[in-house]
């Protein structure tokens, strides 16, 4: 018998990569427009590069983020626990 996740479970990765993906782009955002007097393009095409490389590299940790998220929220039964170990 082969233990895989139901289809579709890895979604909430998705989300959980999608925020962290926002979030770092909008404090990005935020950041420069208190600190720099004038906004280059060069900035929009950083945080368009920092938009497309972020969600390729933070794939794996949301993957993980995601299965703890479900570990602590739904944790395996005992005699399921006992039996593994």
């Amino acid at each position: 018998m082969v233990f895989a996740r139901e289809q579709g479970y890895f979604i909430g990765a998705i989300y959980v990569n999608v925020i962290a993906t926002e979030s770092l782009i909008f404090t990005a955002y935020l950041i420069s427009l208190l600190t720099l007097s004038a906004i280059s393009s060069f900035f929009f095409g950083f945080l368009l590069t920092l938009a497309v490389l972020l969600p390729l590299a933070f794939h794996h940790h949301a993957r993980s983020i995601w299965l703890s998220f479900d570990y602590v929220i739904d944790p395996p039964e005992e005699s399921i626990r006992a039996a593994h170990s």
